[in-house]
């Protein structure tokens, strides 16, 4: 692997315009283009040049590197080269640019590159207080979801490109655990609920075959069908399964292995167990959480409120419902109602889960039918709907989209661990959410868009959470808006589900703000929701993993609805939807704020009557 530290000379030489560009190759830059937007073009090119080398996880994730290549370098000395580089590309930025100077869609570009910059300072400062994994993302997952992709083998250099991968996890998993050393001494540990997750999803990732004889490890299953798929001569496939085989049984195995007694080693030592706020500095901890999930200045005590006064409004629309299937009771008994009726949950086995698979897929065709009033262009890229693999079906979330890559279909997991917490009525507005017009609509639109810069087009999760999440949870709204949910106990799934992001506000703040317990949480959620009592577990212990991501969702639908409206009242019955939507997601992954003045720019030049791109900028030719 090229670590940071052996690439850092090239990416800082000669720091001005075309900053970081010669990263890569050591070629000598080239002459400064002309114009602004050019130059600014050239200069984003380069950071997401030096992201690729040196920030993966910022640049697509350890699965968008080459096989062979190795893993991101995690350690201190990596981090201390990397954050000069940060400091000397904003400072560049700054030195280097006038922000009026420049188009807006290019002034767009410039606001959320400046933003980014100075979060990821901001992040650096805390370094020492987040958690390096949780039970939901972190390396010791990513590893395996690596590994276990790709298409058919067809030579020995594709074999040993996964020998070397292999071979380096050690060194991660080494480094991982001096992460997590480093948080224990300075902020205490990880709350003591996070450690059975934790261990219990390492545990997986070396069971079954090869490991032991509980079913197909997901890696070495993979492993086999690819090659299975490919021409390699049969001895030599047999010969590679071996050494696989053995390298997979020895270093890799021994690196979970190190880092399960880590855990369970720190596990004994737990100081804490629920917010932020018990860790030394927890208030201001908490509340740079808050802005980098939001990306807006809002505080804990605005969320909070906001949070109880959208629960209000809910529950007032669920009476309705309520009233109008003539359910004799009030709310709370509806909700156990909802919870517990056999009509809304699907057999426990086989066949249940298939056909709620089957029900998801005709939804999200339903609705495919249906993008063309929605946007100018649907998604071209493949969709999959599958169930989660069962390595970590237990500590999985309810659902999760999966982007597509070259080669391979996007993808919508279902957790069907048990059938019993998964809801019928719950479906319609989670396969929205996930499918279209949500994630797979968002991120397949701003893939596809040769106009947004490469560095805009790549989605850390958590750093543009509020913009991801909330436009998701906005689909769910939008799909209500062209008449879905006919079924009037889907039409309470989707306000389940709004109802399920607004009370995030309250919980999430709850816990890190305002010193609940986690049983206090977990008590808030089943007297406020229709969730199963053991799905507010599960999400209460999400809070607690990764605090502030929660408020993402509500707080960036509200953003998106409100400009949406401001358009609406400015641009009269020259408002269009399709042209709205394309306004949004014409500049990428951007924080909240710089959306804000984006689409405000753009409803200016609309009423102007002027003819350029959504991003609002008149040289697409330079992808502004």
């Amino acid at each position: 692997m090229m670590g940071l530290q052996h690439t850092l000379p090239a990416a800082i030489r000669g720091l001005t315009l075309v900053l970081l560009l010669t990263v890569a190759s050591g070629n000598p830059a080239r002459a400064e283009p002309s114009s602004p937007e050019a130059r600014l073009a050239e200069f984003m090119a380069g950071v997401h040049q030096y992201r690729q080398a040196n920030r993966p996880e910022l640049a697509g994730g350890a699965a968008a590197m080459p096989a062979g290549s190795g893993w991101p370098d995690l350690s201190a000395a990596a981090e201390e080269a990397d954050i000069a580089v940060v400091r000397r590309q904003l400072a560049a930025l700054r030195e280097d640019f006038e922000p009026a100077a420049l188009g807006p869609g290019a002034r767009t570009q410039y606001d959320a590159l400046v933003y980014e910059l100075e979060l990821l300072l901001e992040r650096h400062h805390w370094r020492s207080h987040l958690f390096p994994v949780n039970q939901i993302v972190g390396t010791h997952l990513e590893i395996p979801g690596r590994l276990a992709r790709g298409g058919p083998v067809d030579s020995t250099a594709d074999l040993d490109a996964l020998l070397r991968d292999l071979a380096a996890v050690p060194r991660l998993l080494a480094q991982l655990e001096a992460q997590l050393e480093r948080q224990r001494d300075s902020a205490g540990g990880l709350p003591a609920s996070l450690y059975p997750r934790l261990i219990e999803g390492a545990r997986q990732v070396i069971s079954g075959a090869p490991f032991d004889e509980r079913g197909d490890n997901p890696v070495w299953s993979s492993v086999r069908e690819r090659l299975q798929q490919g021409e390699l001569d049969t001895t030599v496939m047999r010969q590679y399964l071996q050494r696989i085989r053995s390298a997979l049984l020895g270093p890799y195995r021994q690196a979970y292995r190190s880092l399960i007694d880590t855990l369970e080693e720190h596990q004994l030592s737990a100081g804490h167990d629920g917010g932020v706020w018990q860790m030394p500095e927890g208030d201001a901890f908490y509340a740079f959480l808050l802005r980098q999930f939001t990306t807006t200045e809002l505080s804990a005590d605005e969320i909070h409120a906001y949070g109880l006064a959208e629960v209000t409004r809910i529950h007032a629309a669920m009476q309705t419902i309520m009233r109008t299937v003539e359910f004799d009771g009030e709310l709370p008994e509806f909700f156990e109602f909802m919870r517990s009726s056999p009509q809304f949950y699907l057999a426990n086995d086989a066949q249940g889960r298939v056909q709620l698979l089957a029900r998801a897929r005709e939804l999200y065709q339903a609705m495919a039918e249906r993008l063309p009033e929605l946007v100018f262009e649907p998604p071209r890229q493949a969709l999959e709907i599958r169930r989660f693999e069962e390595y970590r079906e237990q500590s999985a979330p309810g659902a999760f989209y999966e982007a597509g890559a070259a080669g391979r279909a996007a993808r919508f997991y279902l957790n069907l661990h048990d059938m019993a917490t998964v809801a019928t009525y719950d479906l319609e507005a989670l396969v929205y959410h996930e499918t279209v017009p949500g994630h797979h609509l968002q991120i397949s639109a701003i893939s596809a868009d040769p106009a947004i810069p490469a560095l805009r087009q790549q989605n850390v999760w958590w750093l543009n959470s509020a913009f991801v999440e909330g436009w998701a949870l906005y689909a769910e709204q939008l799909a209500h808006d062209i008449g879905f949910y006919q079924d009037v106990y889907s039409d309470f799934g989707r306000l389940a589900a709004e109802l399920w992001r607004a009370c995030r506000l309250v919980v999430d703040t709850g816990l890190h703000a305002k010193r609940w317990s986690r049983d206090e949480a977990i008590r808030y959620l089943d007297d406020t929701t229709p969730s199963p009592h053991m799905a507010n577990v599960r999400a209460v212990d999400r809070y607690i993993a990764v605090p502030g991501q929660a408020t993402s969702f509500k707080i960036g639908m509200r953003r998106i609805l409100e400009a949406r409206e401001r358009a609406r009242d400015a641009l009269g019955n020259r408002f269009d939807l399709r042209a709205f939507h394309q306004a949004v997601l014409a500049n990428g992954y951007v924080p909240l704020d710089v959306m804000d003045r984006s689409i405000d720019r753009w409803v200016r030049r609309s009423r102007a009557g002027l003819q350029d791109d959504a991003s609002g900028t008149s040289t697409p030719s330079i992808h502004f």
